[in-house]
C-alpha cells in the first residue's frame, strides 16, 4: 500500500475509488488512505467521516509526522532550485549571468592545462591570485551595472507599452464617440423614413442618410490612419531609445573592462550619453535640442491628446 503515498503529490485529489483492486482487500486500507491522505472527501464513492479520519491520523501519526519532514525538505530544496532559476533568468536577461562571483574566471582556467602547471611555480600562485582578485572586482562591477541597466530597459518598455495602450483606447472612445453620435442623430431619421408615405421625401432622406454614412466612415478611417501613425512613431521612438541603452550599456562595459580596477559596486567612470537619465537639452553627441528618451516618450503621450 505504499504506492499509495504517491498520490499526495496530487493536492486537489478530493475522491479516490479502488474497488475491486487487491489493495482494497487489506485490513487496513480504510485506515491507510484516510491517514495518507488526509484531503480525500471520498473513497470508493462514499464520504469520509471527520472520526474516521482522526483515528487514522492518530494509528498512523509517527510514519506521517516522518514522512511531512521528508516532504519539507524536498519542498525546500525545489524552492531553493526555482529561487536560483528565477533570479538566473533575471541575469540573464540583463547579460550578466555568473557574473557575480568567481565562475567567469574559474571556467577559463578548468580545461588549461599549461596555465594550472606554471601555477606551481614560484611566485606565480600569488600573482594568479591577485589577478583573480582584480578579475572578479571587474565582473562584480559589470554584474551590478547590467543589473541597473536591465531596469532602464525594463522602465523604456513599461513606458512603450503604456503609450500604446493609451494610444488604442483614447482612439476606440473617439470612435466609440463618433458612432454613438451618428446613431443618435439617425435614430428619430430611421423612424420617419418608416413612416413617411411620400417616396420623393423617402429618397431625400435616404441621400441624406447615406451622405452621413460616408461621412462617418471616413472619420473612422482618418481615426485609424491617426493611430497607424502615432503607433508607427511610438515604436520607432522605443527602438532608438532601446539602441541608446544597448550602446550605452556596451561602451560602459569596455570602459569598466579596460579602465582602472573600481572597487565592487563603484559606478562606470562616468554616464555616457543616450541614457534615459541624461541631462535635458542634449543629445547622444552632445548638441543641445534633443530631451531626455523618457521624457520624450511621455510627451508623445500627452501630444496625443491634441492630435
Amino acid at each position: 500500500m505504499m504506492n499509495i503515498i504517491y498520490l499526495r503529490r496530487f493536492k486537489d485529489l478530493r475522491s479516490l475509488s479502488l474497488s475491486g483492486n487487491p489493495i482494497a482487500e487489506s485490513e487496513d486500507y480504510k485506515m491507510f488512505i484516510c491517514a495518507y491522505l488526509p484531503d480525500l472527501v471520498y473513497l470508493d464513492f462514499r464520504r469520509i467521516d471527520d472520526h474516521m479520519k482522526e483515528l487514522a491520523e492518530s494509528k498512523h501519526q509517527y510514519s506521517i509526522d516522518e514522512l511531512k519532514h521528508r516532504e519539507n525538505l524536498i519542498q525546500a530544496r525545489l524552492d531553493d532550485d526555482l529561487a536560483r532559476q528565477m533570479e538566473l533568468e533575471k541575469h540573464k536577461a540583463a547579460f550578466v549571468e555568473h557574473l557575480n562571483g568567481s565562475f567567469l574566471f574559474d571556467s577559463m582556467y578548468t580545461e588549461d592545462v599549461e596555465g594550472n602547471k606554471l601555477a606551481y611555480l614560484p611566485g606565480v600562485g600569488e600573482l594568479l591570485q591577485g589577478y583573480k582578485d582584480k578579475f572578479v572586482i571587474i565582473c562584480l562591477n559589470i554584474f551590478e551595472y547590467g543589473l541597473k541597466q536591465e531596469e532602464k530597459r525594463k522602465l523604456e518598455l513599461d513606458t512603450f507599452n503604456e503609450c500604446i495602450k493609451e494610444a488604442i483606447q483614447e482612439n476606440q472612445e473617439q470612435g466609440k464617440h463618433r458612432i454613438a453620435k451618428f446613431e443618435e442623430k439617425h435614430l428619430l431619421s430611421l423612424n420617419a423614413i418608416r413612416e413617411e408615405s411620400d417616396l420623393t421625401n423617402i429618397e431625400v432622406r435616404i441621400v441624406e442618410y447615406s451622405e452621413d454614412i460616408t461621412e462617418l466612415f471616413n472619420v473612422l478611417m482618418t481615426l485609424e490612419m491617426q493611430l497607424v501613425e502615432q503607433l508607427e512613431e511610438t515604436i520607432n521612438m522605443f527602438e532608438r531609445n532601446i539602441m541608446d541603452l544597448v550602446a550605452l550599456f556596451i561602451e560602459n562595459v569596455q570602459r569598466l573592462h579596460n579602465g582602472p580596477v573600481p572597487g565592487p559596486g563603484e559606478p562606470p567612470p562616468r554616464e555616457a550619453p543616450g541614457d534615459l537619465h541624461q541631462h535635458s537639452g542634449e543629445d547622444p553627441e552632445g548638441r543641445t535640442g534633443r530631451r531626455p528618451a523618457r521624457r520624450r516618450a511621455r510627451s508623445f503621450c500627452r501630444q496625443r491628446h491634441h492630435c
